[in-house]
């Protein structure tokens, strides 16, 4: 948990104003004094009262999502075949991201869910998982869909000489 701990922290503060005001004041404080960006972040959220453990953020996560909180399975994991993809688990959170049904049981993966939780946490994460997920992962790059172009022109060109060179067989056939 601790890898996941600066953005489960920065989503956490921004539900809670006036401890994101105290932690940032502190952070900025011994960012100031010289204490390193990571040692500063463990320092502020001991000043602020909060941990990964701690009562009000584990709350806050079932109530979020982040963590089942209906007895349900938690999300499948990888499978024997290779676990689910990228496009898999984005296409998922694209399809559900307004279900309000869903369930960690019925997400793909571990990621997928954590990327619907993400992408339902306000307006701006929606937009981020439009932009930053979902578009790079489903829609096909700009060249992607030139090289499809050209892969298309070179087959009509390479149909019409199989056509002129069965047209010149046919011809020399008849001869």
């Amino acid at each position: 948990m601790a890898g996941n701990w600066d953005g489960l922290r920065e989503m956490f503060l921004e539900g809670y104003p006036g401890v994101r005001r105290r932690w940032q004041a502190r952070y900025a404080d011994l960012i100031e004094s010289g204490m390193d960006d990571a040692d500063a972040k463990d320092a502020a959220d001991d000043f602020a009262g909060i941990s990964p453990n701690d009562e009000r953020v584990t709350k806050w996560m079932a109530r979020t999502g982040l963590v089942p909180d209906d007895g349900g399975a938690a999300p499948a994991g990888p499978d024997e075949s290779g676990g689910a993809t990228d496009v898999k688990n984005v296409r998922w959170v694209a399809e559900n991201l307004s279900n309000p049904s869903v369930t960690p049981s019925s997400a793909p993966s571990l990621s997928a869910w954590n990327m619907l939780v993400f992408a339902r946490t306000n307006p701006t994460q929606t937009a981020k998982f439009w932009s930053d997920l979902y578009k790079p992962i489903m829609l096909p790059a700009k060249k992607d869909l030139e090289n499809t172009s050209r892969d298309l022109e070179d087959e009509e060109r390479l149909m019409h000489i199989i056509d002129q060179v069965q047209k010149m067989a046919e011809e020399a056939g008849q001869s």
